[in-house]
């Protein structure tokens, strides 16, 4: 017995739409392999790198033979020449010049720091320990200054500060592969904004890092200071 007109239509239906379903698949599969290949040629050219983009950018400018980085101190933040700030939100500003002038009551120099061969280098901070910073020039052909520079496995309250001076804390490099700001290695986030900059409109003077930053009842102030230039 033949079957209905009916159910042959109905089977001519279901293969046309199942024809038209398979070359709809075929034509997705053409452009999944298309996007796939543009994908791998931008990752090979280096667009939308994230490793490219957060790279370090190497500087041409070199120190001059002037140039110094130093630490200047205050006993009692609550008793500081006007213009001197010491709140946490007040981190990296520039000041008085003032500030780090030694020959102001109650100044202490720590430094200059001998950067000879290193441009990441270990400090002592008495009452502190051992810590890092950085000093030298920017791409832009800026000096630039930097603290909480936390070797990679290290953080605050983990190895940093250290109870001595250890020599594989010395190296060139610059404030970003030094981790300074308590970077983290793994996503390039800063802890703390530690790294100072000396523009055109800057004193060379600025709010650094103190214990009192990290929750410590502690008065003493810092103020970090560089001189010099950057040269060609």
């Amino acid at each position: 017995q033949a079957p209905p007109s009916s159910s042959i239509t109905l089977g001519k239906t279901r293969l046309t739409n199942l024809r038209q379903l398979s070359k709809m698949a075929q034509n997705l599969i053409s452009m999944l392999v298309a996007l796939s290949a543009i994908l791998v040629a931008l990752n090979v050219s280096g667009c939308g790198s994230t490793e490219e983009e957060t790279s370090t950018t190497s500087s041409s400018y070199a120190l001059s033979s002037d140039a110094k980085a130093s630490l200047v101190t205050f006993p009692d933040h609550n008793n500081l020449p006007s213009g001197c700030l010491f709140e946490i939100g007040d981190l990296g500003k520039s000041v008085p010049a003032t500030c780090c002038d030694a020959a102001t009551a109650n100044a202490t120099l720590v430094g200059p720091f001998d950067t000879t061969g290193s441009s990441c280098f270990v400090v002592y901070l008495e009452g502190n320990g051992y810590v890092r910073d950085y000093f030298g020039c920017t791409a832009d052909g800026e000096l630039q200054i930097a603290e909480g520079c936390t070797p990679e496995g290290t953080g605050w309250g983990n190895g940093y500060p250290a109870e001595s001076s250890n020599p594989n804390w010395f190296e060139n490099g610059n404030a970003e592969t030094c981790g300074c700001g308590f970077r983290n290695y793994s996503s390039g986030a800063l802890s703390f904004q530690s790294v100072y900059t000396k523009t055109a409109d800057s004193t060379g003077c600025f709010v650094a890092l103190s214990s009192y930053h990290f929750g410590i009842a502690d008065t003493v102030a810092f103020f970090a200071k560089v001189e010099g230039t950057c040269e060609k």
